[in-house]
């Protein structure tokens, strides 16, 4: 499924920390999100998850503007580095766990 991101902004308080960012991901596509700590990497996917929500911009899945739905809605869901993983949990157990809660 395709996924836009257009003239995507995203603030906490008074600091914008992304603006105006645009990408476009294709079906099948592969992308890396590349940078040095703190330039808004996990932002922009904690963003497109539903985890933060857009201050302003769309975000499309296939065409549809999904921006205003909560992350329960959204069929997208994020694996963190590593400080929320439970070590007595398998991989597949560990992704499986939240669609449970």
């Amino acid at each position: 499924m395709q996924l836009d991101l257009i003239d995507f902004i995203k603030r906490f308080g008074d600091t914008t920390v992304i603006e105006n960012m645009s990408l476009s991901v294709q079906s099948g596509e592969m992308i890396a999100l590349l940078g040095p700590s703190g330039c808004g990497k996990s932002t922009t996917l904690f963003a497109i998850c539903g985890i933060h929500r857009i201050d302003e911009g769309r975000l499309l899945f296939g065409g549809t503007d999904v921006a205003h739905l909560p992350s329960q809605s959204r069929n997208v869901g994020v694996v963190f580095q590593n400080y929320a993983l439970y070590p007595h949990m398998t991989v597949a157990e560990n992704i499986a766990f939240p669609l449970k809660v």
